[in-house]
């Protein structure tokens, strides 16, 4: 990021030093004390290069005294002492009282210009340069005043004779150097197309987030923004900085686009503003993306909550919750609708979905990001893409297989959306496999692990992509069939739905996705899942839904857990109070149901079962048996 410089030209500093021996000019040691009173940007107390320090308007209130201020109006060293007078200028007293007393915009103008002068160790021009009309930090306009009133009766003294250039000039290329310390913007949401020049920032504690091998086209930063250049945004915040390219609005157009329509599954851009040859966009700080979820590198949430949705199937997870709304959100940026988009009249996608790019907030929620990559088509135009642009678009691990233009049959248009959208829909599809390997494991993250391992191996460690290159064409990799088949192993049909549609998802053939929208048609239903162990035919439950809790809570080993051994998942075992109607007698059973940690079915172990019994028996030892298991809850739940 373009930053003030190092250090000011100390011309002034040095001449009076030399000049004003007996006594010193005070307004070199304000001159440090005024350095230590500034905020210093990177929090290191010591850093005082003129880059990390910040001069809010209460910190250069604070610092101004009365009795500071009078030790410049009144210092007596040969510079200052007797100073030329001049048209219009302040008496003492009032310029006293305004940097001391005054409140307000104007009084706030006043004490900055006067601590950029003490900052260049010219204190001496102080009741000049801040006796004229107030534009803040913009002096330009009274050149020839200073020149005139100033420093012409000032060199006529003898002083700063050694000063082969125009006195004035000198003091206004420093001026400019030592006001952009003092420069510092106010931003707000909202604030678009804005362009700094010799501003200081107000960003805190600024640090980035991507690796040196991440940057990529730019970099992103996390900082805190300093509280009385707040505005309306939040406190700490994240920059993604990029080179400014004039013909490309892609990002910017994507970002507002968002922004408009208040998707909170997308991420909002809260401002941008250009920084020299740089463009910058704000947003609000995340915890962190999905991909620290699944490579156990950020902890869960701790305020999740789990889904009303998808009882009974493993997926009723907060985090597969998350995807959904996420799949949802990016339904909507393939066909958006904003005050200023009509339906129809764009279509859009993002042509870079990975876990990496999907953040995290404290509740839970996924919202996607990195809109870096996206593309914008309005239906009167038609982007030119080739196949060699396409297949530079996103992360290769998560990129659809490109169509070989030597395939037989017609040519795929890449510059139509539909095609565009269905990169996303396979994209889609791979986060959806590592999310459900995630959630479905005791231990999520060594299963992701596992997982793209495999495909690396299947791709003989070139990526892990989910597809591979065949003599002419492609096809899905071994170790994907594989892991879609393992969800089909299991009697979760809520889970079957969503493998039957990740394998319309991951086509080959692009037409054959299912668009956004689909996806999340099929994705959201409610399909009931048989949530009854192995039931024997005829059998069916006498006492409501399986104690899905029942064991969470017990610490001591079970004889249950002994018998187990540690193939159960403790999370997910549940009790159940069955009858069997079948043939001439009744059967009673109280069985529990574990669920394995590796792949497989579930294992049902008997508890009792009643043998056979009479009918008049049934509704006796029903009760007496649902008794038992209403006890077994509610002290397992205390």
């Amino acid at each position: 990021m373009p930053s003030v410089p190092r250090g000011i030209d100390e011309y002034f500093i040095d001449a009076i030093k030399i000049h004003a021996k007996n006594p010193s000019c005070s307004s070199i040691a304000l001159r440090d004390q005024l350095r230590d009173a500034a905020v210093t940007k990177n929090g290191v107390k010591y850093d005082k290069s003129d880059r990390n320090l910040l001069f809010p308007p209460i910190t250069i209130k604070t610092f101004l005294t009365e009795e500071k201020v009078k030790s410049v109006l009144s210092c007596d060293c040969s510079i200052c002492k007797d100073p030329p007078g001049g048209r219009d200028v302040l008496s003492d007293g009032s310029l006293f009282d305004i940097l001391t007393c005054k409140t307000g915009v104007d009084a706030d103008e006043t004490r900055r210009k006067f601590c950029v002068l003490l900052f260049m160790g010219a204190g001496f021009t102080a009741r000049h340069v801040c006796s004229f009309d107030n534009r803040g930090l913009e002096i330009s306009h009274q050149e020839t005043i200073l020149r005139t009133d100033l420093f012409g009766p000032l060199h006529g003294r003898g002083l700063f004779n050694d000063l082969t250039e125009d006195l004035t000039l000198r003091f206004f290329k420093i001026f400019e150097e030592a006001q952009r310390v003092f420069h510092t913007p106010k931003l707000n949401v909202g604030d678009f197309k804005k362009t700094f020049v010799n501003v200081n920032l107000p960003f805190l504690g600024e640090e980035s987030l991507l690796e040196d091998a991440d940057c990529g086209r730019g970099q992103i930063y996390k900082f805190d923004i300093h509280p009385e250049f707040q505005g309306s945004l939040p406190t700490t915040l994240v920059r993604k900085e990029l080179k400014w390219n004039e013909g490309d609005t892609r990002e910017r157009d994507a970002l507002q686009l968002i922004t408009e329509s208040k998707q909170p599954h997308l991420i909002s851009l809260l401002c941008w503003y250009r920084y020299e040859d740089h463009v910058n966009y704000i947003f609000k700080h995340y915890r962190g993306p999905l991909e620290h979820i699944l490579n156990d590198t950020m902890e869960e949430p701790s305020n999740t909550q789990q889904p009303a949705r998808y009882h009974g199937s493993r997926l009723q997870h907060w985090l597969w919750q998350g995807v959904v709304d996420a799949i949802s959100a990016l339904a909507f940026f393939h066909s958006p609708v904003t005050p200023h988009v009509r339906l129809g009249e764009m279509s859009a996608a993002h042509c870079d979905l990975k876990p990496a790019n999907i953040l995290v907030d404290d509740t839970g929620n996924l919202i996607v990001t990195d809109f870096g990559h996206a593309q914008l088509i309005r239906r009167s135009q038609r982007r030119s893409n080739t196949l060699a642009d396409l297949g530079d678009l996103g992360d290769s691990n998560y990129r659809p297989p490109v169509p070989s233009t030597s395939n037989e049959g017609p040519k795929l248009d890449t510059s139509d959306p539909t095609w565009l959208q269905a990169y996303d829909v396979w994209s889609m599809a791979c986060v959806l496999m590592e999310v459900i390997e995630y959630i479905k494991s005791s231990n999520g993250p060594k299963r992701v692990k596992q997982f793209r391992a495999n495909r690396e191996n299947d791709g003989k460690g070139l990526n892990r992509a989910f597809w591979i290159a065949i003599p002419g064409g492609y096809d899905i990799r071994e170790s994907v069939r594989s892991t879609l088949k393992s969800f089909r192993s299991t009697q979760d049909q809520y889970l079957n739905s969503v493998t039957g549609l990740l394998e319309q998802m991951l086509s080959i053939d692009p037409s054959n996705r299912p668009t956004m929208a689909q996806c999340h048609a099929i994705i959201s239903q409610n399909v009931p899942t048989d949530e009854w162990p192995l039931l024997d035919n005829g059998e069916v439950s006498i006492s409501g839904l399986g104690a899905s809790t029942l064991l969470r809570n017990i610490t001591r080993p079970t004889q249950f857990e002994r018998k187990m051994g540690s193939s159960w998942d403790r999370r997910r075992c549940k009790m159940y109070l069955l009858l069997n109607t079948a043939g001439k007698y009744k059967r009673i059973r109280f069985a529990l149901e574990f669920l394995k940690n590796s792949d497989g079915p579930e294992v049902t172990y008997v508890l009792s079962d009643s043998g056979k019994l009479l009918a008049r028996s049934i509704a006796l030892i029903a009760d007496f048996l649902g008794r038992q298991l209403d006890l077994v809850r509610r002290s397992t739940n205390r």
